[in-house]
């Protein structure tokens, strides 16, 4: 089996295991919240444009009249997978961000037009007085995939915000899944740009440079079917909500994050000083006292609930008091109890992770990467040096 042929068999599986993850996608969208929805459309987009060479084969150059368009598709529908995490999400705003597709379709039918008699027979466009336009189209393309890829970014680290001013644990609601998408995604943006530039250099290897960006998104669509398919927050029912141990948690609380939302509510509140002082030695003293901070799934709404403050009040205080997020408050009393057990000698027979789950902890990871965070070593190394 020779390169060509190596990529080809490459990219056909690609565009099977998109096909197969999007249609699980959309088969359990029915009734639950639109991030599957909006994950489905994003896997077919590319799926669709990964079909692009053979559906060539078929019908001809001109389906790409069909095809290109959905490049205009794939950043958009990242992006509203993203942000479906903590917005409601509404037809307008899902028509306002395909509005680059819908105004493209006419522009690459007329430019199809325009190219048709240039066309070779590996439906390379040779020679042609419109260059200018491809390369325009071309430009405008890479700059809207750049600009979603920013928009990404900018949701992602709302998101970790409101869920760090919201729960105590976020390993599984931080979304750092998706953050490796978005990464994947830019990377895969800026070779494609390079290979694009490439064929300005070598238009006799068009077809070929085609298909190893063809390849990289095969690639890139393996990785998100095999980490889409074991994201437990991906295939559940409305209700259901996320379980990590005691309770169920929806990966986000709307009622809580909507209220809490950074920028948004912190100027409308205009709380006090001495009530935001007031809140946080409250807090403080019920953290303290009744040791919630033990509690893995303790939220900011269960602690509010103690205090007899709204959640938002309670998260400003914390952020402008004290300095501190929710979860760098709860977590930081959480490494204080965890250091106590590791130095009592009466605890010596327990295992570190136990003395973790002890402190309020609920995983390993969670543990030893907040604990080095804290202190500059991990539990182990820390007992060590107690010991000594």
């Amino acid at each position: 089996m020779n390169a060509l042929n190596l990529m080809l068999t490459i990219t056909v599986f690609g565009i099977l295991q998109g096909a197969i993850l999007a249609g699980l996608l959309f088969s359990r969208s029915k009734g639950s919240s639109k991030s599957n929805f909006f994950l489905a459309c994003f896997v077919g987009a590319i799926t669709l444009y990964l079909s692009t060479p053979g559906l060539q084969q078929i019908w001809g150059w001109r389906v790409i009249w069909v095809t290109d368009p959905l490049t205009f598709l794939v950043g958009p529908f990242l992006y509203l997978y993203v942000i479906s995490f903590t917005q409601k999400i509404g037809t307008r705003q899902v028509l306002l961000h395909l509005l680059w597709a819908i105004i493209y379709y006419p522009i690459v039918f007329v430019y199809v037009k325009l190219v048709e008699p240039f066309v070779n027979a590996q439906f390379a466009v040779e020679a042609s007085p419109y260059a200018w336009i491809s390369l325009l189209i071309s430009s405008v393309k890479f700059g809207q995939l750049l600009f979603y890829f920013l928009l990404c970014k900018r949701a992602l680290l709302v998101h970790k915000k409101i869920i760090a001013d919201s729960f105590s644990e976020t390993s599984k609601i931080d979304l750092d899944w998706v953050r490796r998408v978005a990464n994947l995604y830019l990377i895969l943006v800026l070779i494609s740009i390079g290979l694009y530039m490439l064929t300005y250099r070598y238009p006799a290897q068009v077809y070929t440079i085609s298909l190893v960006n063809l390849v990289l998104l095969s690639g890139f669509l393996y990785y998100v079917s095999i980490k889409g398919l074991l994201q437990p927050a991906i295939f559940r029912k409305r209700g259901e909500g996320v379980t990590t141990g005691k309770q169920y948690v929806r990966p986000v609380v709307q009622e809580l994050l909507m209220d809490n939302k950074p920028g948004r509510k912190y100027q409308k509140s205009g709380i006090e000083r001495e009530k935001q002082e007031l809140i946080c030695q409250r807090a403080i003293e019920v953290l303290e006292k009744q040791k919630l901070y033990t509690e893995p799934e303790l939220t900011l709404l269960e602690l509010a609930d103690q205090l007899k403050f709204p959640p938002y009040q309670v998260s400003q205080s914390l952020n402008e008091c004290l300095g501190k997020s929710f979860y760098d408050l709860v977590n930081g009393y959480r490494v204080k109890e965890a250091k106590r057990l590791l130095n009592d000698p009466e605890k010596s027979n327990l295992t570190v992770l136990s003395i973790g789950f002890e402190a309020g902890f609920n995983s390993k990871t969670t543990f030893n990467s907040v604990f080095k965070q804290k202190t500059g070593m991990t539990p182990t190394a820390y007992r060590k040096n107690s010991a000594d």
